[in-house]
């Protein structure tokens, strides 16, 4: 790897209690790198308290909080010359997961076969491509692919993109702002290291903040979540790909048997409970199959991805 590469990093602050952990995983960036930190400018002189110890250059750009973690990011890239950089990383504060993101078997799905556990899991591992400097370091070599355009952990590559009919809706009212493309990727969460040819994409959308509404607490579909997958698009738009370079191909393989695995199980069992009558009856059983067996295995499941998380620190 060249050591003459220079990262472009944008991290956007709402929840400041957080702060500190973006803070150590800044430490483990290696190459140089220019800082933009976008919060709101009540939040400047904590912020700059802190980030300075770590990275006195930093920039601040106060930000409106529209479009989540999105518009800032936007903000950010629409303002600097792209050319200057090599790749980009995407890093924010993201609340814990709450009760009502949670569904009747106790977990969160994600919609492209994984799960996560409630409270800070789908933050923790949306930061693992940088809570190391291994880890780092490995999406960098990763990135060194022409085939290879973004790195993020593995479950939270998202496969379908067009759940809810997002995109479908995206094609009808935002056409300038999609690429159009059948299959394709997008990072779940929106966190990420990428090459800059992708986001030099976004940048030409000329994206501005008219376009965004107010975050909502339940978290309806809005222009955020399309841009949130016009990111990744624009990755597929260039021939290249997502990946998870850091998580050994043995552990995501052993995760993806087990997950296959139990789904056949569970419906296995449901269909010999088909034959019940009485509809109330068989809607019992299957909650009752959700609530005592899937549950149980699904949250076992995830107890050894996190052990392989903390063993691997």
């Amino acid at each position: 790897m060249k050591k003459d590469k220079k990262i472009l990093v944008v991290v956007h602050v709402y929840y400041l209690d957080q702060l500190d952990v973006l803070i150590e995983c800044l430490g483990n960036i290696t190459l140089t790198y220019d800082l933009y930190v976008t919060s709101d400018i009540k939040n400047k002189k904590i912020i700059s308290e802190k980030i300075q110890k770590e990275k006195p250059d930093f920039n601040f750009i106060e930000s409106e909080n529209l479009g989540y973690d999105v518009w800032p990011f936007i903000k950010v890239i629409n303002n600097v010359d792209l050319s200057k950089y090599d790749y980009i990383i995407q890093l924010h504060t993201k609340r814990d997961i709450q009760q009502k993101d949670i569904g009747i078997n106790g977990l969160v799905n994600l919609g492209n076969g994984y799960f996560l556990n409630g409270g800070s899991m789908w933050r923790d591992n949306l930061l693992e491509f940088i809570k190391t400097k291994s880890n780092l370091h490995k999406c960098l070599k990763a990135l060194e692919n022409p085939k290879i355009g973004m790195c993020t952990r593995y479950n939270l590559i998202h496969n379908k993109p067009n759940i809810g009919g997002i995109m479908d809706d995206a094609k009808k009212h935002y056409p300038k702002y999609v690429f159009d493309i059948d299959n394709f990727n997008f990072v779940a969460g929106t966190m990420f290291i990428s090459k800059i040819e992708p986001i030099q994409l976004i940048k030409d959308m000329n994206i501005l903040i008219d376009l965004f509404e107010k975050p909502t607490a339940d978290h309806k579909t809005q222009f955020a979540h399309v841009i949130e997958r016009s990111i990744g698009e624009s990755v597929y738009k260039l021939g290249m790909k997502i990946v998870d370079p850091f998580t050994p191909s043995e552990h995501i393989r052993a995760i993806k048997i087990k997950y296959t695995t139990l789904k056949i199980i569970r419906r296995f069992i449901q269909y010999c409970f088909c034959w019940v009558p009485l509809p109330k009856i068989r809607r019992k059983i299957k909650a009752n199959i959700n609530n005592y067996f899937y549950k149980h295995y699904m949250k076992k499941i995830l107890i050894l991805d996190n052990k392989f998380l903390t063993k691997a620190k």
